[in-house]
């Protein structure tokens, strides 16, 4: 997905909900929460929302500047995810905006900006990262698009995967990794060998065009049948691992998002979250990475509350058994009433509603503060339920009739207060 990536350096959910006989394990998940530092802090939020950390996470190497300062970029970003323990997709540019063009990848002038950048990867613990070689080069926004030069393409993409795969100590991955939909060239078209790719990794983000896509499920069906739609997930060299890089259910900015107005349920879909879901663990994706950021040109960010339908069968799918067990026993249909105002101090607080005079606070800290607490508009009756108690859908602590809580929080681990009218 384009966007401006050289650039990129309390929210109030509303929980649809019923029950769910049982539970398909899914594909392992990985966010994108901003670039570098901004996504190590930012990541805690869907940690919160989930009650575990997802496995893994995305961020990209720089490709503005010249190729010296995509070996800066990967430096910085290593730094910031260094430790963490999660998985990393990082994507690897195949030409650079100042210097470094796709010719001068594919004759061997760049060897050493991949070397290096594949060494930092392995110092600082990413020697098994998932690299996305070139990324989208079907449609025609970056500097490295197959477009311009299919043979040339193929060519410099194996010459990169022979000298990314070179590097001492290292067991990454490396992805073919096309969009989803029509772009300047067609997959099957630019696809670079058996020999040369780990596996097809897709970007798949839900789009609007036909006039009648935006109403469901005409909006999901247009996106799974077109060509080389999501129906190419796991049909595309089918003997190869597939995996989804980017994946969002959001708005654009020129109004061709998921949906385009307020044609599915004011601006958020459900169906085409859990259909997209339910396909990628059919073809069995090695993982799923959400597009979890608004980029301005496109928002499919969930874990800020502004999509909650659509969000119901995300955390169906990827929350941990305790907090579904919350969620699902708690929750009510989708409603507009307001919900209290929230204020955190030295924490962080989502706001969940789960009945039409009842709320959930989820409430978390990256590094956790002996004075942190919550209060909320009103006196209400509250209680305090543990995601980590042997039965979660119970209140563990009653608070009364209370306007605030002081909360004792431990690192990945949130505190869920109930209030109630």
């Amino acid at each position: 997905m384009r966007l401006l990536r050289a650039a990129l350096v309390s929210a109030v959910f509303i929980a649809a909900g019923c029950g769910r006989e049982a539970r398909a394990a899914p594909p392992p998940l990985y966010v994108y929460e901003g670039a570098g530092c901004s996504g190590a802090n930012n990541v805690h939020q869907m940690t919160a929302l989930l009650g575990r950390r997802p496995e893994g996470v995305m961020d990209f190497i720089d490709w503005s500047g010249a190729p010296d300062h995509a070996v800066a970029s990967a430096q910085w970003l290593v730094r910031c995810w260094k430790g963490q323990g999660y998985r990393l997709t990082v994507s690897v540019p195949m030409a650079f905006r100042l210097g470094g063009s796709l010719a001068d990848a594919g004759s061997g002038k760049l060897d050493a900006t991949y070397q290096a950048i594949g060494k930092i990867l392995v110092e600082n613990g990413f020697a098994d990262a998932d690299l996305r070689l070139g990324e989208e080069e079907n449609f025609g926004w970056y500097p490295w698009r197959s477009g311009q030069n299919v043979a040339l393409w193929k060519q410099a993409f194996a010459h990169l995967y022979g000298v990314l795969k070179a590097v001492p100590g290292s067991h990454f991955r490396i992805w073919y990794n096309p969009g989803v939909g029509w772009g300047q060239v067609q997959q099957k078209d630019d696809f670079p060998g058996l020999g040369v790719v780990d596996g097809i990794a897709w970007d798949a983000y839900a789009t609007s065009w036909a006039s009648l896509s935006p109403v469901e499920p005409g909006l999901w069906l247009s996106n799974f049948n077109n060509s080389w739609g999501f129906k190419s997930v796991g049909s595309f060299y089918g003997q190869l691992p597939n995996a989804i890089t980017e994946f969002g259910v959001g708005s654009r900015s020129d109004g061709h998002g998921a949906p385009a107005g307020s044609a599915v349920n004011g601006g958020d879909d459900p169906m085409f979250m859990s259909q997209a879901l339910a396909h990628f663990a059919k073809v069995k994706s090695t993982f799923v990475g959400y597009w979890d950021y608004n980029a301005g040109d496109y928002n499919s960010k969930i874990s800020d509350g502004s999509r909650p339908q659509e969000t119901k069968p995300f955390l169906e799918a990827y929350a941990s058994p305790a907090m579904w067990a919350i969620y699902s026993a708690h929750a009510a249909p989708f409603t507009t009433q307001p919900p209290p105002k929230v204020t955190a101090r030295h924490c962080h607080a989502i706001v969940l509603q789960n009945a039409p005079d009842r709320w959930l606070i989820i409430v978390w800290a990256i590094d956790p503060h002996p004075d942190a607490a919550v209060s909320w508009s009103g006196t209400m009756r509250a209680n305090r339920y543990d995601p980590a108690s042997p039965e979660p859908a119970q209140p563990v602590e009653s608070l009364g009739a209370a306007d605030s809580y002081a909360v004792a929080i431990q690192p990945d681990r949130p505190v869920v207060i109930e209030v109630s009218q």
